[in-house]
Order: C-alpha cells, then structure tokens, then sequence
C-alpha cells in the first residue's frame, strides 16, 4: 500500500470517528431529553430514552449504508442509562456506585476493544453484509428489529434491575459480590482478546485454531466473559426487582442468546474456513471454561 492510500485510510478514519461521535452525542442528548421530560415510572422512562436513542442511531445508518454504526451502543449505553438514574434519583447509594463503576470498566475495556479493530464506514460487520444478502428488500427492517432494537431490548432487561437499584436500598454483600463478578467478566474478556491477538501474530497467514490459555478450555472465552458481566448485574440488583423470576429471566435470556444465536453463527463461519475447528469443537467446552474431552481416536483404529 502506498503512503498516499495509508493517508487517505487514515483520513477516513478520521472522518468517520467524528460523525460517530457526534451520532452518539447527539443520541445521548435525545435520550436525556426522554428520560426527564416524559412522566411515569423511571424503567419506563429509561426504555423509552433507549428506544429513542437507538431509532437515532438507525435513522443515521441509512445515509451512511453503514449498520455497524449501532455497534458500539452494545458498551456505552448502558452505564449512561445508570448515571440517568442515578441524576433522576438524587442520590448515590454505595450500591448503585458500585456496579456503576464496574460497568464502567466493562464499558471502557470493550469500546476501546471495538475502537481499535474498527475501520470505517467503508466496511460492516460481516454478520450484516450476510443478513443483508440473504433478507435482500427486507434488510431495512432486518437492520432495525434485529440488528438494532433486539439489542436494545436484552441489554436493557439486564438493566432493570440495576435501574432500580439507584432509587431503592440494595444488599451491600450482593452489590459487592456482584460487581466483582462484573469485574472478573470483563477481565477474563480482556485476557482472552489479548490471547487471541498474540495467537494471529504469531500464525500470520495460517488457518490454525488457537488452543491457548483459556481458548484451551472454552471455545468462546470472551463471550463467557460478557455472559458473566450480565450475571453479576443481577447478583448485584437482585432483590429489587419483583417478581423474582422476570429478573431472573434477563441474564437466562442473554445466555441463551449466545449459546443459540451468536456461537452457532460464528461457528459456521469459522468451520467454512478452517476444517480442522471440527475437531477442536469436539475437544473444547462451549462456553464455559471446562476439563477439555479426549483426543477423538484415529478412524484406522476406530474401526478395527
């Protein structure tokens, strides 16, 4: 690549940063507008803003034909929907701090993950372009009910809880453990990215499947990690949400999603490219880290 290309990459990059900054600021502003000037219950309210933002961010995506515009609204909302909260309430309880600034780690450790990988908005998620491709004239409601709100709508389940949590008394011993299982979440999201970083630096140019650290163990560390960050949100606001089970059915929900949405479709994509994850797949825990499974026999001895 020359220097002139490196230049106008750089640029657009750039370029495309500032308008996503200012998508998300402006998004922030409309959901703050939301949030304090509709009435009612604050869970209603705080959907509402969420609901509002994210029309926003897919109403920017259509003249940007660009739908990973949306992807960074995964990490930065959902601590600005507690400080919201926490505003609203007038108060800061050492609960609701606490899992705040856990979730602020959490929040701080993906987006800047996100920030470094991403490009600009010449290029989308691959997950989009295939959606696309398949929904075909239906991709506008695809990109918005499914890509978008769908989100919206399991991360901010997680929320509730945690919403409540900044107008009500909570348990300290379950605010404490909680956020630390929020903290442990993101930690073990971080080591498993860096794992996976220094695995395709050292096999540059080779399919190989990475069998190291805790890849040894799960399959899919980092989504374990995020699994774990939405659990410990629930320990942390558990007794403040009635009825029990509806609170409950949030991080049920989250993990669910994963082992049956967003593991089954990466996987498929992996095993296109690389034959040899067919074994690793039967070696190797799904989700969470377990003793890895005998080494499957060779066929000549199977069958003799």
């Amino acid at each position: 690549m020359s220097i002139g290309s490196n230049h106008r990459g750089g640029s657009a990059r750039k370029a495309s940063f500032a308008i996503l900054t200012v998508l998300y600021v402006a998004s922030f502003g409309t959901g703050a507008a939301v949030f304090f000037l509709v009435p009612g219950d604050p869970i209603v309210r705080a959907l509402w803003a969420d609901v509002a933002m994210t029309v926003l961010v897919y109403l920017a995506s259509i003249p940007l034909a660009n739908a990973s515009v949306y992807d960074p609204y995964w990490s930065v909302v959902p601590p600005y929907l507690l400080i919201l909260a926490a505003i609203d309430a007038g108060s800061v309880g050492p609960e609701i701090a606490m899992l705040f600034f856990a979730l602020a780690a959490w929040s701080i450790r993906l987006t800047w993950n996100w920030a470094s990988l991403w490009t600009d908005f010449s290029e989308q998620d691959w997950r989009y372009d295939m959606l696309r491709r398949r929904t075909k004239k239906f991709w506008p409601l695809v990109s918005f009910l499914g890509v978008m709100l769908f989100p919206t709508l399991i991360v901010f389940a997680q929320l509730v809880g945690a919403i409540r949590l900044a107008y009500a008394d909570g348990s300290p011993a379950l605010a404490y453990g909680g956020a630390s299982i929020v903290l442990l979440g993101a930690f073990l999201q971080w080591l498993a990215d860096r794992q996976m970083a220094s695995f395709r630096k050292k096999n540059a140019g080779r399919r190989e499947c990475i069998e190291e650290g805790l890849w040894r163990y799960s399959r899919h560390p980092n989504y374990f990690g995020e699994v774990l960050v939405w659990w410990g949100v629930f320990l942390a606001s558990s007794g403040t949400v009635v009825p029990y089970s509806l609170h409950l059915a949030a991080p049920v929900a989250m993990t669910c999603m994963f082992l049956f949405l967003s593991i089954p479709m990466m996987e498929r994509k992996i095993l296109a490219t690389r034959p040899a994850y067919a074994v690793y797949k039967r070696r190797v825990s799904t989700l969470v880290p377990f003793f890895r499974r005998p080494e499957p026999e060779p066929e000549a001895e199977r069958t003799e």
